[in-house]
């Protein structure tokens, strides 16, 4: 069972918090998280997707809402 790559954007604290309750729960994936304002990933994150390459990878994107959605 491998472990998770979970990266995420956290200005606040709380989607750290989330994510790191979510590579807890998964193995083998990429769990990307980011805070969502004004309903856009922040540039910092657009330039961390651009900078790696995860063809082949299972991953998943999602802001903080759909973290936590899934942790509920």
């Amino acid at each position: 069972m491998g472990k998770p790559l979970v990266a995420y954007f956290s200005a606040s604290g709380t989607t750290e918090r989330v994510a790191k309750e979510l590579a807890q729960a998964v193995c083998d994936a990429i769990l990307l998280g980011f805070p969502i304002r004004r309903y856009v990933a922040p540039t910092i994150f657009n330039s961390f997707l651009e900078s790696y390459d995860f063809s082949g990878k299972k991953q998943s994107a999602a802001s903080l809402k759909a973290w936590v959605e899934t942790v509920l």
